[in-house]
């Protein structure tokens, strides 16, 4: 998207639908599970590998807000490896990777219309080079 001199700058959501959807090969480590914080030794043991999709989930122009959404997608198909983590913010970005935080959102049953739960997660995410 490009604009020049005397166009009309384009509302916040057109932007963030073009400038928010990131996705990248990741190891992911949980740190929580069920609220509660897994121990160094239990966060080692189970890395899972996946596409991390970090994308805006709800834009509202008038007020300026904006909630992302992190997911971990199989890296062939479409299928989610860990549970999605709502309201996600990226806390840190470092050479050892990215810290995302949020909400992990739970189903309770399989069904489109059964409850969920929200704990509080953390990801740490560390991008897969390959050459």
């Amino acid at each position: 998207m490009r604009f020049t001199l005397g166009q009309e700058t384009p509302p916040i959501a057109v932007l963030a639908e073009e400038l928010y959807i990131y996705t990248v090969e990741c190891k992911v480590y949980r740190l929580y599970s069920n609220g509660v914080k897994l121990s160094e030794q239990a966060r080692q043991t189970q890395p899972k590998i996946g596409r991390l999709l970090f994308a805006a989930r709800i834009r509202h122009q008038q007020i300026r807000l904006t909630v992302f959404t992190a997911q971990l997608l199989e890296l062939k198909s479409e299928d989610m490896v860990l549970p999605p983590i709502d309201s996600a913010v990226i806390l840190r970005i470092n050479d050892r990777g990215l810290l995302v935080a949020g909400q992990e959102v739970v189903a309770r049953r399989s069904s489109n219309k059964s409850k969920c739960d929200y704990y509080p997660q953390e990801w740490v995410c560390k991008p897969i080079y390959r050459e």
